[in-house]
């Protein structure tokens, strides 16, 4: 194997996530196999790749044959870990990794048809010359399903435990009991609710929510502007009103909102795209480009919101129906899957929902695949008696994990971007 490629895998996780299936078919000495077995177990426990004396730690795992050559694994690492791969582009690095596993991919399946030459029948050998060449072949070894042997109870004890990085805490606390703890990290959450009830302002809560804990947080936003995020981001921080938001009060906002990310110890970052451009791709894309030249790792994504993304797979004036929503969703997913960075989104309901006591999953029309392929689903409620009281009632519609129909009320002031619990806004006076 190119030590580049294994050098930006132990460098960066998302890339070792993406290439370390395709890297195992490719040609590998024994000391690169043995090593990459190690980094897998690694990632299995704490899924991130091991630093150089966290690798060097588990060379006690090494086969006992092994063992006798930990000199060429030390050199082998320390080589690797020392070597600058900053620059190379990941897509580049990538493609290589994917080419010289198809090479081996071939040349394997060569020798096989050609031990087998004189037992099978010509047409036989012509056809599966054909299959190999058009990558129809699944070699022994290569399939795309990742799997686990349920009787080997001792080996999956720790996939199946109850972890509590599993979860990340809103800090609303009616919706982290109704979550069991928290958003999931492999999951997608979808904030439904008609025009004008809040959503942005309700994903913006949950953003400070997360950044008080210490959560660095990548905001996509494709129809506001940074400047109108930032504004309520900032409302949100200082429980201030638009009226506070004036020139003269900028040493104030500056230091109040400097402080708090002091404390928090948190990272945020605004990314802003037009509507209808945005693809799940792009958002990858993004991901890798923080990582190389800011060294930004997300722990939670924030999508403001779906309805204005594209999906790859089909047109932009194909964007209708419940397969286009589902195959968006479905391709938004493999982020949370993959890389373990749950994403919150939002979408709006239709215009007679407005109208209801409850959004329901039906008032999503004819995009309910939106609904189908996300893992929670919240609505947001408001009778206009409620609008009057700062009330709003949060629904969970559609929890794949737990039960859904539950419902909690929290205190809603729009105007200085606050959501919470009843409870804190009565101890902080606004009840």
């Amino acid at each position: 194997m190119n030590k580049q490629i294994f050098s930006k895998m132990v460098a960066s996780t998302s890339f070792y996530i993406e290439v370390k299936d395709v890297v195992s078919q490719g040609e590998m000495t024994r000391v690169e196999n043995n090593i990459l077995v190690l980094v897998d177990k690694f990632f299995g426990k704490h899924s991130r790749v091991p630093t150089r004396e966290e690798l060097l730690l588990f060379f006690e795992d090494l086969p006992d044959g092994e063992k006798k050559f930990i000199s060429e694994y030390k050199e082998y690492v320390n080589e690797v870990y020392s070597t600058d791969v900053s620059g190379i582009d990941s897509k580049v690095l990538k493609s290589f990794v994917e080419e010289e596993a198809k090479k081996k991919h071939i040349k394997d399946g060569i020798v096989k048809i050609a031990t087998s030459f004189d037992k099978s029948d010509s047409n036989i050998i012509v056809q599966d010359l054909k299959d190999l060449l058009y990558g129809s072949i699944s070699m022994e070894g290569t399939s795309k399903f990742t799997q686990a042997s349920a009787e080997n109870v001792a080996d999956n004890a720790y996939i199946v435990r109850q972890r509590v990085t599993d979860k990340i805490p809103t800090k609303i606390q009616g919706i982290d009991a109704m979550l069991y703890g928290g958003i999931g990290v492999k999951e997608i959450t979808c904030i439904v609710a008609p025009s004008g009830r809040g959503k942005t302002a309700f994903l913006i809560n949950l953003m400070y929510g997360f950044l008080v804990q210490g959560y660095d947080v990548l905001y996509l936003t494709f129809e506001m502007s940074l400047r109108d995020i930032l504004k309520r981001l900032y409302r949100r921080i200082l429980y201030e009103n638009k009226s506070y938001m004036t020139a003269d009060k900028e040493p104030e906002i500056i230091k109040w909102v400097n402080k708090f990310f002091s404390l928090s110890n948190a990272k945020c970052k605004i990314a802003y795209s037009p509507a209808n451009l945005c693809s799940v791709e792009d958002i990858k894309g993004e991901l890798v480009r923080l990582e190389m030249a800011e060294n930004f790792i997300p722990k939670i994504i924030i999508v403001d919101h779906l309805d204005l993304m594209i999906s790859t797979k089909k047109s932009i004036r194909q964007k209708e129906g419940f397969s286009y929503w589902r195959l968006l969703v479905d391709d938004l997913r493999e982020i949370p899957m993959q890389l373990s960075i749950p994403i919150v989104t939002a979408t709006q309901s239709t215009r007679a929902s407005s109208r209801k006591v409850l959004v329901t999953e039906i008032d999503v029309g004819e995009s309910y695949g939106k609904v189908q392929s996300s893992d929670v689903v919240f609505s947001l409620n408001q009778t206009s008696e409620e609008l009057e009281n700062k009330r709003l009632r949060v629904a969970i519609i559609k929890n794949r994990d737990y039960y859904k129909g539950r419902e909690i009320e929290l205190f809603s002031d729009l105007d200085m971007m606050l959501m919470c619990d009843l409870f804190l806004a009565q101890q902080m006076g606004f009840i």
